[in-house]
């Protein structure tokens, strides 16, 4: 199995190590390997303080399931990928998905009530991107070398905008010296290098921090590069930092945005559907307009209803719309469709596949959506129900194994 295999067929990370591992050994060029400390300091990084974790634990853990995996070797004190022929193609989209898990646990399992969400432009142009993504930080800078004191060439720390303005004066960037100051470890940041694309998503590994010995981008924070962005998030950002008070990226990241799917394909449908690789739609869908808009990446899940219970036939990310005519039909195009494994107890045979019943809590959760209607065949879902559908144990609630 290939390590971009290994990846997409590995949707249960119930912590970051195994993406932070991969990441730090692929960020590595030359030979995809680094010292264990190397890694054991990642993990602790980007953990955050949390009280139950132990990185001696934490490394044991991972070592075991990437080396029974054949993922990595280990020799002495190098830790190393087994997979040395990685392509560029493939290497970009491990870093993509390995950066993804690690901002989705960030999100759902790390981030306090106190941090926040900001949008920062590396520059006016984009002329300070390289030097962001090359040292690992992210800065505002409004310095003019003849005025210091008036352009907020001093340590903003513990300042309040008032303060900030009583020494610099009343500019227009007084509210994004502000930002930056109030910026704290464990925030995530939106890099825009135009008016509309995130670049990219970093967390932050510090707090706000003035550095006086450079001659620019003084007012500094560290961050993590996640090698991956969104042209989903439509906002423009005038302003060198702002934070993201419309919480655009962080439904982006919950789910509230409707990036996930539930796709109705009944045994004997009328569509023309390819199971788990074409799904057939037209115009008249309900919804379809929605998600043609979101394009390739929607997460989706197939279902099907019997006697007034959901069941799912497997999930998969949209490759590809493909056009059959012209503004009237398309069909959604899977590389990746995954079906559910049958459970004994619950699920209904249908065309060679086990489909999964949903339980209760799943059940009731799809028919309080506010855009649900038993007649229809496409509609959004949140990213909880979504991993509920994903994760959900049968045994729980239906009794029996799960898959």
């Amino acid at each position: 199995m290939s390590l971009l295999e290994f990846l997409k067929n590995n949707p249960t990370m119930f912590q970051n190590y195994q993406a932070i591992v991969i990441k730090t050994l692929l960020e590595n060029d030359s030979e995809f390997s680094a010292t264990i400390n190397e890694i054991k300091n990642k993990i602790v990084e980007l953990n955050f303080d949390r009280e139950d974790f132990e990185i001696n634990s934490a490394w044991s853990t991972v070592k075991k399931v990437l080396d029974d995996h054949n993922v990595i070797s280990i020799n002495g004190e190098n830790v190393k990928l087994n997979n040395e022929n990685i392509s560029d193609v493939e290497k970009t989209e491990c870093l993509k998905i390995c950066g993804d898990k690690i901002l989705q646990h960030h999100v759902n399992k790390l981030m306090k009530k106190e941090n926040q969400y900001y949008y920062i432009r590396p520059g006016v142009n984009g002329e300070f991107w390289k030097e962001f993504r090359t040292n690992n930080f992210v800065a505002v800078d409004y310095l003019d070398q003849n005025k210091p004191e008036s352009t907020g060439d001093f340590d903003l720390s513990g300042l309040t905008k008032d303060e900030i303005s009583k020494r610099k004066g009343n500019t227009d960037d007084n509210t994004e010296l502000f930002n930056i100051s109030q910026i704290k470890k464990g925030d995530i940041v939106a890099i825009v290098n135009n008016l509309k694309t995130i670049e990219e998503f970093a967390i932050t590994t510090s707090d706000y921090y003035y550095k006086n010995s450079v001659n620019e981008n003084k007012h500094r924070v560290n961050v993590e590069f996640l090698h991956f962005g969104s042209s989903k998030i439509g906002n423009p950002v005038p302003k060198g930092i702002m934070r993201d008070t419309q919480n655009k990226i962080k439904d982006f990241f919950t789910g509230d945005d409707s990036e996930y799917f539930l796709l109705r394909h009944n045994i004997d449908g009328t569509w023309k559907d390819d199971l788990g690789k074409k799904y057939h739609f037209g115009k008249t869908v309900p919804n379809q307009k929605k998600l043609r808009e979101l394009g390739p990446g929607t997460k989706t899940i197939w279902f099907t209803k019997k006697s007034g219970e959901f069941y799912f036939w497997g999930y998969g990310s949209v490759n590809e719309i493909e056009p059959i005519q012209e503004n009237l039909e398309w069909n959604l195009v899977y590389a990746d469709f995954k079906y559910f494994v049958r459970n004994y107890d619950t699920s209904i045979p249908a065309r060679g596949k086990f489909l999964k019943k949903a339980n209760n809590s799943t059940k009731e959760k799809i028919e309080n959506l506010p855009k649900y209607n038993i007649q229809t065949s496409m509609f959004p879902i949140t990213k909880k129900i979504y991993d509920q559908i994903l994760s959900q144990d049968l045994s729980h609630n239906n009794g029996g194994s799960t898959y």
